[in-house]
């Protein structure tokens, strides 16, 4: 079968000599693990489509009986390359790119989590949203749509402690679970807001999710977006 959808390259690593792996985000299909034969020779335009972060309009071959699946043809469908000197922004889009990855099962579609991560690197490249509120936005959107919606008001929890009494920190929460990225207004946030809301994402990841103490990531990215 013969399968073309948008995608998000997630990540990449090289096979043979002369191929590439990668796993892509693909709109209509979900995670899916790929082979690009002989995007590694000399003059392949494939090895510069297939970085992580590369929006990409994907045809592939898909058998049921194979764990990867053959890429036939891939173009652009936007570039994002505005943010690109921006280290800490490259880092936390790399990051977001990683816990999809984690979190998400091949073949398992998620269309509304594909268009809110465009959304989120698009944000990045245009640079007009503040960096972090674009990081927690994705990762909530994750926990939601992955069916672990932060009850962040239930004080029965083991994690409700970490926003206890801190009613800023609770409603920045409930504004970035609640409300469209287009629809977020402009939120001043102090240190000690970002570390608390920082703790309390990163505690419901580990919560729902095995291996997330293993994502250098994460871990790098709790320190940026305080």
């Amino acid at each position: 079968m013969i399968i073309q959808t948008p995608a998000i390259i997630l990540r990449r690593f090289p096979y043979g000599d002369t191929s590439i792996i990668a796993h892509v985000f693909a709109r209509e299909t979900g995670k899916v693990s790929v082979i690009v034969k002989g995007a590694r020779r000399k003059g392949s335009i494939m090895a510069a489509c297939f970085q992580p972060l590369s929006y990409l309009d994907i045809i592939y071959y898909h058998k049921d009986t194979r764990d990867i699946q053959t890429i036939s043809k891939a173009d652009f469908i936007q570039i994002w390359s505005r943010f690109s000197e921006d280290l800490n922004a490259v880092s936390m889009a790399l990051a977001l790119l990683e816990i999809t990855d984690k979190t998400m099962v091949n073949y398992d579609p998620h269309p509304e989590l594909f268009d809110s991560l465009v959304a989120v690197i698009s944000a990045f490249d245009k640079g007009l949203v503040p960096k972090n509120i674009l990081y927690w936005h994705y990762q909530l959107r994750v926990l939601t749509i992955m069916g672990f919606k932060p009850d962040i008001l239930n004080k029965e929890l083991p994690d409700y402690g970490i926003i206890a009494n801190k009613i800023n920190s609770q409603h920045i929460l409930s504004l970035l679970l609640n409300t469209d990225l287009s629809d977020i207004p402009e939120i001043k946030i102090s240190a000690v807001e970002k570390k608390t809301i920082s703790n309390y994402i990163y505690d419901q990841f580990r919560r729902h999710f095995e291996g997330m103490n293993e994502l250098k990531s994460m871990k790098v990215l709790r320190q940026l977006v305080v």
